[in-house]
């Protein structure tokens, strides 16, 4: 089944036709997944704790007070700070963060990842800059320790993040001066032995792109010097709108799933890092390679097919190049549109984050086409349900099948859609409630069973 729904993804991108149609009714992807279980989240003071985060404000000074709280009222909560800071680092934070730093955060109800590498090492001069990547920070007494002993105790801390894509840099691009295995393993014993109580993150690179370079057990060997996994996609490059591969997102999840398996599932929370900026946007001296940035639909699709496919947490990567955001005349550049948009999706994903931090329901909706992936969520006795289509294609007259019996049947015959101020009839038909809708290319549609979720949208 999971067969089906990729190759009908797959036809669509590579013959841009539309012409593939399935009819047949097949289980989605919430019927067959999760199987054995969800990832774990991430906690904070024993409470599951869903990641809406951003590495940087647009421009870099994520450090001032005015832009963190225009990023906490988006819905963000989490923002992403260098332990050390070198003006030639990307992005280029503007100084070292302080405790009264880590206080605005906390009084606006953010949490901060605190990276332990300050810049890409390509020459062994910078890898002593990194404290994350140099042995003679392991120890008492040394900047890396100390720093750790100042922050620890901090209530706006919520993880550390080793080396950015480290089995990518190092063993992919065959870089040498990258941290070996060895470093990053030594580095996480020490970190963690100062501070228990904080995980250590690892981003990589996607699976999907670098799966015929790199094996599943080199990608889980690399996965054991961290708590805390995620892998970065971002999939919108030259091609128009509907033709980028955006079903890449579910191909990594379902890879990360099998990376941190124990034996009786994922074992360690899982993140995925999306697409913050048009497609080489930090080459900023290139203009001539760069690529569009993502609409409003291709950026929904992203982050609720990373819901759907089992992701604890969303970051958005490459904000710090979305410059200027607005022209000499005060009007939204293409920039400041897609920033605009980021922060839209944001809220939407903070309305329900207290839903997507509970278990997949398995089986609870089958759907009548298998280009849409689907997952419901159940929390405080209210329902949500998530259908994305994992296609370049239109998908009309879609039949949705409630299979759950925990959905409460709607009152005067119609499911609300939320953040899109509509609803579609719905009844019960052949034993099950349903309802019919259509979707664009890569479109999203988040249903529920309770008129007072969300009620602003």
């Amino acid at each position: 089944m999971l067969k089906l729904n990729g190759i009908a993804a797959r036809a669509g991108s590579a013959g841009r036709t539309g012409l593939l149609s399935v009819c047949l009714w097949v289980l989605s992807v919430a019927a067959m997944y999760p199987a054995p279980a969800d990832p774990p989240c991430i906690e904070v003071d024993g409470r599951p704790f869903f990641v809406i985060g951003c590495y940087d404000y647009p421009g870099g000074d994520d450090l001032g007070f005015e832009h963190l709280k225009e990023m906490a009222d988006s819905g963000i909560n989490t923002v992403h700070w260098a332990l050390r800071c070198f003006p030639e680092a990307y992005p280029n934070q503007p100084r070292d963060f302080t405790l009264e730093d880590l206080n605005n955060a906390h009084r606006l109800g953010l949490k901060v990842v605190a990276a332990l590498n300050s810049v890409p090492p390509w020459t062994e001069a910078d890898i002593t800059k990194n404290w994350g990547s140099d042995p003679a920070m392991f120890r008492e007494g040394s900047d890396l320790h100390k720093a750790l002993l100042r922050i620890k105790d901090h209530p706006a801390l919520l993880m550390y993040e080793t080396m950015d894509e480290p089995l990518g840099c190092r063993v992919m691009d065959n870089r040498p001066t990258w941290p070996s295995l060895e470093t990053l393993q030594e580095c996480y014993r020490f970190v963690r032995s100062v501070d228990p109580r904080h995980p250590v993150w690892c981003n990589e690179v996607a699976w999907f792109w670098c799966k015929d370079r790199l094996s599943m057990e080199q990608f889980r060997e690399w996965s054991r010097i961290c708590d805390v996994y995620s892998q970065d996609d971002y999939p919108v490059g030259g091609p128009p709108y509907p033709y980028c591969p955006l079903f890449v997102i579910a191909e990594d999840l379902a890879a990360m799933m099998k990376i941190v398996d124990d034996g009786s599932g994922p074992a360690k929370p899982l993140m995925m890092v999306l697409q913050g900026q048009g497609r080489n946007m930090m080459a900023s001296d290139r203009p001539e390679i760069h690529g569009r940035n993502p609409n409003r639909i291709e950026t929904r699709y992203v982050a609720y097919s990373s819901i759907v496919h089992g992701a604890k947490g969303i970051w958005w990567w490459g904000t710090r190049d979305l410059v200027p955001l607005r022209d000499a005349r005060g009007r939204l550049t293409s920039n400041g549109e897609f920033w605009e948009i980021i922060k839209l999706v944001s809220r939407e994903i903070s309305a329900l984050k207290d839903f997507y931090v509970t278990a997949r329901l398995p089986g609870a909706v089958a759907v009548s086409d298998g280009r849409l992936d689907a997952a419901m969520f159940r929390h405080d006795g209210a329902s949500v349900l998530i259908v994305a289509n994992r296609s370049d294609q239109t998908v009309t007259q879609a039949r949705i099948r409630v299979l759950d019996g925990g959905w409460k049947p709607p009152g005067d015959g119609s499911v609300r859609v939320l953040f899109e101020r509509r609803r579609v009839p719905a009844g019960e038909k052949e034993g099950a409630l349903s309802w019919e809708d259509t979707f664009a290319p890569w479109d999203v549609h988040v249903y529920t069973d309770r008129p007072d979720i969300c009620r602003e949208w």
